[in-house]
């Protein structure tokens, strides 16, 4: 028959434990079935405190912002990521422990000069982490892109295409724009603006089907992101008609 200590450690590993030794300990013993009740309330109360709703993407933006930051690579991004999926369909003990690797992994990445940084990279990063924002369906008025442009000195003269996308997006040095238009010439693209007033490196990365280049628009850097190398200077040319300085 099990006693009381052993009874409680059973409870203490696992509230919700349906051993039938444990069952027929806690129909007989009140002083057990008193300390069970307050083992499942402390459970619910953490599982309720882990169960919140986060906005959507958290995990890429935070990963991205720290690991871009600190100077690590495009493929130590992508690892993070998938450390973070892990993280994400782990139970409790293991999500635990893997979120400690990737803590660890984050911080002894070896930190770099943001001039040393290939902001091709930057842009880059920010479609694979953020797809939603590629496959948006929302439609904005040029206003929101010509108030983005308006924070750099620049003015939108002419119709670039249907606005999917102008969202605020951390990157090194601070907060950027990103932005998705639909154009009407070359399709679906994606801008990634810097920092207001951020002197941005030149750079270019290829990853997922797509390519990115950072591209002078207004004595301001672009980082274009498309999946047709081909299609970017013409691309650019379109955009620096249509954007000019203020």
């Amino acid at each position: 028959m099990m006693n009381c200590l052993a009874a409680r450690a059973a409870l203490l590993a696992d509230p919700h434990a349906q051993d039938a030794a444990l069952l027929q300990h806690l129909s007989d013993c009140p002083a057990c079935r008193t300390a069970a009740a307050a083992v499942a309330r402390e459970d619910a109360l953490l599982r309720s405190a882990l169960h919140v709703s986060v906005p959507e993407q958290l995990t890429e933006r935070i990963l991205l912002q720290t690991e871009l930051a600190r100077g690590s690579s495009l493929s130590l991004y992508r690892l993070w990521q998938r450390l973070a999926g892990l993280v994400q369909g782990a139970p409790g003990a293991l999500a635990v422990a893997l979120s400690l690797l990737v803590a660890i992994g984050i911080w002894v990445a070896q930190p770099a000069q943001e001039e040393s940084l290939n902001w091709g990279e930057v842009a880059l990063a920010h479609v694979i982490g953020e797809p939603s924002a590629v496959h948006s369906t929302d439609t904005l008025p040029p206003s929101a892109l010509a108030a983005a442009l308006a924070a750099h000195g620049l003015t939108l003269t002419g119709d670039v295409g249907v606005i999917r996308v102008v969202s605020p997006c951390p990157v090194p040095g601070g907060r950027g724009s990103h932005i998705v238009i639909e154009t009407h010439e070359f399709g679906r693209v994606t801008l990634i603006l810097p920092p207001v007033g951020k002197r941005t490196s030149p750079g270019e990365a290829r990853g997922e089907g797509l390519v990115a280049r950072m591209v002078e628009i207004g004595g301001v850097g672009f980082g274009i992101v498309t999946t047709d190398a081909d299609q970017l200077p013409a691309l650019a040319n379109l955009l620096a008609k249509r954007i000019v300085s203020a």
